[in-house]
Formats: C-alpha cells, sequence, structure tokens
C-alpha cells in the first residue's frame, strides 16, 4: 500500500482515538488535548510529502539529464558512424564508376580499332560486356550492402531507443521504491 494511505488511515482515525482518550479523565483537566494532535501530524506529514516530492523532482530531472546527455552522445556517435558509411562507400563507388569509364573508354577505342575483324570484334564485346555486367552486379551488391548497414544501423539505434525507455522506466520504478521504503 503507498504510504500515503497509511498516513490517511492515520490521520482519519486520528480523531477516534482522541474521542476515546478525552473520554477518560485521568485528573488533568488543564493539560495538553489530544484533540490538537491530529493539526500537528497534518503539518508534519505536510511537511515530509513535500520534502520527498523535492527529492523526487530533483532525482527525476537528474536522471532526465542523464538521459538526455546519453541520447545527445548516441545521436552524435551515430551521425559519424553514418558519416564513415557513406565515406567508405562513396569512395568505392568513385573508384568502382571511375574504372567502369575507363573501361567504357577502353572499350570504344578497342572497337574503332577492330571494326574491320568482325569475328574478333564480336568477341571482344561479349568479353567486355561479361566485364561490364560482373562490375555491375559488383555495384549493385554494393549498394545493397550500403542499404542493408543503414537498415542495420536505424533498427539499432531504435533498440537502443527502447532500451533507454526501459532504463527510464526502471530508474523510476527504482525511485518509487525508494520512495515507498522512505516512508
Amino acid at each position: 500500500m503507498p504510504p500515503v494511505r497509511k498516513v490517511a488511515r492515520k490521520v482519519a482515525r486520528a480523531p477516534l482515538r482522541t474521542q476515546y482518550v478525552e473520554t477518560f479523565d485521568f485528573g488533568k483537566q488543564d493539560s495538553f488535548h489530544l484533540s490538537e494532535t491530529p493539526d500537528i501530524f497534518e503539518d508534519d506529514m505536510k511537511k515530509v510529502l513535500q520534502a520527498k516530492r523535492k527529492r523526487f523532482m530533483t532525482s527525476t530531472s537528474a536522471s532526465i539529464k542523464i538521459i538526455n546527455e546519453k541520447l545527445e552522445h548516441v545521436g552524435r556517435n551515430q551521425k559519424e558512424q553514418r558519416q564513415k558509411v557513406f565515406r567508405k562507400y562513396s569512395q568505392q563507388f568513385m573508384t568502382l564508376f571511375q574504372e567502369w569509364d575507363a573501361d567504357m573508354q577502353k572499350a570504344k577505342t578497342e572497337g574503332e580499332k577492330l571494326a574491320n575483324l568482325l569475328l574478333e570484334q564480336r568477341k571482344f564485346h561479349q568479353e567486355n560486356r561479361l566485364i561490364q555486367s560482373k562490375r555491375l552486379n559488383k555495384i549493385i551488391m554494393l549498394y545493397d550492402e550500403f542499404l542493408k548497414g543503414m537498415e542495420d544501423m536505424e533498427e539499432d539505434y531504435g533498440h537502443f531507443l527502447t532500451s533507454g525507455e526501459g532504463e527510464l522506466q526502471k530508474e523510476m520504478a527504482k525511485f518509487q521504491e525508494t520512495l515507498v521504503a522512505g516512508a
């Protein structure tokens, strides 16, 4: 049972106790009356609850600050990783495209040289098509790897966010347990 309900029960029972105690006169007419105690308890409880609320707010805001810092750090790391992957694949694509362009220029030159020799020209074009299709397949594979890498990074980022939410929930549960235990 939450501590607030326990306090509420104690306060609710207090008037019954004071009525019971007041019915018994022990010969001290001018002494302290128990009817004043609910106000004292109520003031004390308000102070305790305010102090706990303040501690809770302080610890919650500190936890949120830490989580925000972690998220910013992870965001920066994700951005750096994306830039590294982008640069890596961009360089590979540029090299591959330059090779491909060079091969195309070579094919054009060779085609002009061998225009008189039909059989040799057909053979060369067949070989060149095979090379180009392999390179094109390699480009497609690199592109697929790049997309897969980006999807994996997005998935990892999504997992991080959900695990971050789980950590926040765990910390909130710890704070609640601390508050319950402190009451």
